[in-house]
């Protein structure tokens, strides 16, 4: 049995649709390449690579918007962009 690796899309027509295509700017309507969405936004609290490494807060700040700084580490968000996404037409075009 072959395994295949091509990433595939899902038509997102309000989440309740769900067909699957394989990937393919050309041929799939409204397509949505989801594989490089969050390169390098971390998965906890959404902020970029960049942004964990230049913040450097105390753990004892006070003020309240230095207490959102991240105190964890990067972490790559993935969960959610496994699928592109596509219109398939399943509720019409017009």
């Amino acid at each position: 049995m072959e395994t295949s690796t091509a990433r595939r899309s899902r038509c997102t027509y309000f989440k309740t649709c769900g067909s699957e295509s394989p990937s393919d700017r050309s041929h799939l309507a409204f397509f949505q390449d989801k594989s490089k969405a969050a390169d390098g936004e971390c998965k906890h609290c959404s902020y970029t690579f960049p942004a964990h490494d230049q913040i450097r807060v105390p753990p004892n700040a006070r003020k309240a918007h230095m207490r959102h700084v991240p105190q964890h580490e990067f972490e790559q968000r993935t969960e959610g962009r496994e699928y592109d996404e596509h219109y398939c037409g399943c509720f019409g075009w017009d």
